[in-house]
Order: structure tokens, then C-alpha cells, then sequence
């Protein structure tokens, strides 16, 4: 195992996995910091066919938009790279066959987001080249995320692709031919299709053989039925027109009368809002107390590093967005800890019951950053942390707040500040513990703070033993003070 390897897992909890294609294999993980669930999508480098999806990679890490997939971390070895992206749990074509149909207020909404995705990544010059319900993801809060961009590709103004590819269920007419195409337009076909599987339920080329299929796709044989809306209609009938140059582009598809409508409406509140340009000072102010580095974090968000610094601050920044209602009931792992566990350093594991309390003495935290309102110790852990024998050591002791205990879950509090001419605390008043005879084997330092310890810590663990195991009293003496006398008469008078 790499260290990237070691890495991932010390960061993320692999559970199972989701899918698996021709060249990668997606599975399901937790982040172990912040418990966000994503999901991780794994490519060999070594297969040839891993050269061709390398562009996804570059793509994915120039766009962002809140109804595409979103990316956060990147790890590469020498075998494999691992892209961390974020999870939704159900497909588009799921949600369609679980209802049937979809009604036109929820078909108009989810097309609109997925309208404005491919809008945006036309804009920034990348065509997805394989639209169809099964890469259209549904959130949470039942908005439309776009995946999987393993087949897109970037393209300038005006240039024709000869990358055949997509399913042909949602090929234009001019791909299925097998000529030159415009790669918008291709994604706008295949946007039409989805549409009209929606609305109705159903895809709109009829077939019982390839060949009938193909050829209904090249002569644009389907049928709209008549108790659609109008505007709809008009909408599907120009995106799947057979001439590429009487598609409408994203942008005039996106000002259609029947998009339009409900535009502004208390039905529109659950759009997903904008990806914020700014960065968020509640964040940073988050990871600060998670002792991040915020001016490294900064800097990976600007330069766009897809290190775990940009990873954890994308995460919470889908915390906020996405709510507490479509987060995983997983709770986060070892907060306030160390932002990014390694083998040195792991995350404690969940104990049972049954098991010893020995987090006390396993804890990297110093003293004064565990919780101060317990009030309560464990009888196999002393009453002491291991942290006060390196303060004393090093010779710089932490000043002792009044009224606190001196120790995290200390059983006795300490008696806080005196007045002066004010006597401490009496012997009636703590319990005579018979003195320790200095062992033989007891550490000899030029310190006297740190025999003091060592005295104090065998005395508690003596203690702590004695509290488990009471002594009971021998069966000798036991005879002795249980036997009864034989009863002798009375003498004369």
C-alpha cells in the first residue's frame, strides 16, 4: 500500500461499491472529519483506455456550478487516481419509473436546472457528449445534478467533433450517421429526449430492431401526444429537429415560454443558489478552530490545489448548502482533532461499553483542551493526566484555574485560592490513606516535581485496585470470631 493509499483511508471510510464501468469503479465513502458522504471515483492508469477519460479529470476541475457534480479532492499513485466527488443517491430515470411520469411543474423545474448546468458548460467551451437520465442525479432536496463526464470533451466555436459515442437511444441524427456534428447541438438532442421521457414516461423512437431504431432517429419518426401543453410541444419539437442548425441553443432554449413560466413563484423556492465567488469567513473561522492552516487554505482555494485543504473547505461549504435534511446521519469523527489523521496520528475507534476507559492516557490533547464538565473517573484509569508529567519535566507548568478540578474527570476538586491566614483543608477532612514507603525501583531524577508525580500516580492506581478488588477478611479470623463456646452448667450456690 502507497502512502497516497494510506492517505485516502486515514481520510475517508470506504464502504461498499456503487458501480463499475469499462475503465474506473465508483464507491461509496464517508469524510471522516466533517462525515459528509461522497462518493470515490477510482481510475487504472495503467489500462490504455484510461487515456481517453483523462480529460475528464482537467474538465471537472475547471468547472463549477451547483447542477454539476462537484468536485473535491484528487489523489494520484503510480497504479491509480482517485477523484473525490460528491454523492446523491438516486437517478433520474429512477425517479421517472418509480412516478410514471413526472408533472409539468416538477419536469419544468428539474429540465431547467439541467438546461442551465449544460448552458454553463457550453459557455466555458465542454460538451458533454452523453446526456440521458441515467448521468442526471437528484439530491437531497430533489434538485438535478449532472455526472459523469467521462466521454465530454472541449470544443471552440464552430468546430465539428468526429467522436462518435453516447448511447444511441440519444444520438442525434447526424451522429448516427456518422458525420462530422456540433457538439452543443448533440447535447441539445439529447436533451430533447430526455424531456419527452419526463412528460410522458416513455422514449420517443419506437423500435423492435437496431436497424428500425436507426432509422427512425435519422427521419425524426415520433409522436407527441396531444394532452401536452402547448408550449411543451413547441419545446420538444425544437429540440429534436433533424436539422442541427434549427436546434436552439442553451441559452435560447433557457428563454422558452413554457421555461418561463412560474419564474419568481413561491413553487421555485427549493432552485439551487449560486456557487458564492467570495469565500466564506464563517468557514475559514470553522477550519481555524479545526487548527488548519488558513492562509495555506486560501491559497489552495485560489490555485485550486484539490488538496485536503480545499476538500475540507468545500465540504462544510455543502454542509451549509445542503442542510441538515439531506445530510447522512453519520456524525463527524473526532472533532477538534487533527484535521487529517495519518497512521502516526489515527482517530480513535468507538469502544464498547465492556471496554476500559483508557482514552485518558491515549489522548494527544493537552489537559486543558479536554472537556471540563466531567465529573466523573473511571476506576481502571488514574486520577491523573500523562500531561502534567511533561509539563513538570519541561519546567513550564500551566497556572491551575481556581475552582477547577486538577485534573480532566478528577474525582477531588482543588480547594481553589486561600486568603491570607486562612488555614487549608484539615485532615478530618480527607480520608487517612496510610503512607507509601519510597520503592526501590522509583525513578531518580534531579527533579523533586516529578518523584512527586510518580508518587502521586502509584498511589491513585493503588487505589483504583483497591476500589476493584476490596480485601476480604481471612478465614482464620473469621473461625475465631464465629465460634460459640459450650454451654457449661451452673456451679452449686
Amino acid at each position: 500500500m502507497s502512502w497516497c493509499d494510506e492517505t485516502l483511508q486515514s481520510q475517508y471510510e470506504i464502504f461498499d461499491l456503487i458501480g463499475e464501468g469499462s475503465y474506473c469503479r465508483v464507491l461509496r465513502a464517508r469524510h471522516r472529519l466533517t462525515g459528509v458522504p461522497v462518493a470515490i471515483k477510482v481510475f487504472d492508469k495503467q489500462d490504455q483506455r484510461f487515456l481517453k477519460s483523462a480529460e475528464e479529470v482537467e474538465i471537472l476541475q475547471t468547472i463549477a456550478h451547483p447542477n454539476i457534480v462537484s468536485l473535491f479532492q484528487i489523489f494520484e499513485t503510480h497504479k491509480n487516481i482517485y477523484l473525490v466527488l460528491e454523492l446523491c443517491h438516486t437517478e433520474l430515470l429512477q425517479h421517472i419509473s418509480r412516478k410514471g411520469c413526472l408533472h409539468e411543474e416538477e419536469a419544468r423545474r428539474i429540465f431547467r436546472q439541467v438546461l442551465d448546468g449544460i448552458r454553463y458548460c457550453h459557455s466555458q467551451g465542454v460538451a458533454h457528449l452523453d446526456l440521458k437520465p441515467d448521468n442526471v442525479m437528484l439530491d437531497g432536496r430533489g434538485n438535478a445534478v449532472i455526472i459523469d463526464f467521462g466521454l465530454a470533451t472541449r470544443f471552440s466555436p464552430g468546430q465539428k467533433l468526429t467522436k462518435h459515442c453516447g448511447a444511441i437511444m440519444y444520438m442525434s441524427p447526424e451522429v448516427v450517421r456518422c458525420q462530422p456534428y456540433d457538439g452543443p447541438k448533440k447535447d441539445m438532442w439529447s436533451l430533447g429526449v430526455i424531456l419527452y421521457l419526463m412528460v410522458t414516461g416513455n422514449r420517443p423512437f419506437k423500435y423492435r430492431s437496431f436497424w428500425q431504431l436507426r432509422r427512425n432517429i435519422v427521419t425524426g419518426n415520433y409522436t407527441i401526444p396531444g394532452d401536452l401543453a402547448p408550449h411543451l410541444r413547441s419545446l420538444i419539437r425544437q429540440l429534436l429537429s433533424i436539422n442541427p442548425n434549427q436546434r436552439p441553443t442553451a441559452m435560447e432554449a433557457m428563454n422558452h415560454p413554457w421555461l418561463q413560466q412560474g419564474q419568481g413563484e413561491a413553487g421555485e423556492a427549493g432552485e439551487p443558489e449560486p456557487l458564492p465567488r467570495e469565500l466564506d469567513t464563517d468557514i475559514l473561522s470553522v477550519m481555524d478552530f479545526m487548527h488548519f492552516d488558513v492562509g495555506k487554505t486560501i491559497w489552495s482555494i485560489r490555485e485550486r490545489k484539490f488538496n485536503h485543504l480545499l476538500a475540507t473547505y468545500r465540504l462544510l461549504q455543502y454542509m451549509a448548502k445542503s442542510g441538515p435534511g439531506a445530510m447522512a446521519k453519520d456524525k463527524p469523527e473526532g472533532a477538534g482533532r487533527k484535521p487529517c489523521p495519518s497512521l502516526a496520528d489515527p482517530l480513535l475507534p468507538r469502544r464498547r461499553h465492556s471496554a476500559p476507559a483508557l482514552w485518558l492516557l491515549s489522548a494527544p490533547l493537552p489537559s486543558w483542551e479536554l472537556p471540563r464538565h466531567q465529573t466523573f473517573c473511571n476506576a481502571s484509569v488514574p486520577d491523573l493526566h500523562p500531561s502534567s508529567l511533561h509539563e513538570r519535566t519541561s519546567g513550564r507548568s500551566r497556572p491551575a484555574r481556581p475552582g477547577l478540578p486538577s485534573a480532566p474527570g478528577s474525582l477531588h476538586p482543588s480547594p481553589g485560592p486561600q486568603r491570607p491566614g486562612e488555614a487549608g483543608p484539615s485532615s478530618k477532612d480527607t480520608p487517612a490513606w496510610p503512607q507509601e514507603s519510597p520503592a526501590e525501583d522509583e525513578p531518580t531524577s534531579c527533579f523533586p516535581g516529578l518523584r512527586r508525580c510518580w508518587r502521586a500516580c502509584r498511589a491513585r492506581v493503588q487505589r483504583c485496585l483497591r476500589r476493584l478488588w476490596p480485601r476480604r477478611p481471612s478465614q482464620s479470623a473469621g473461625r475465631r470470631t464465629s465460634r460459640v463456646l459450650p454451654w457449661a452448667s451452673p456451679g452449686p450456690p
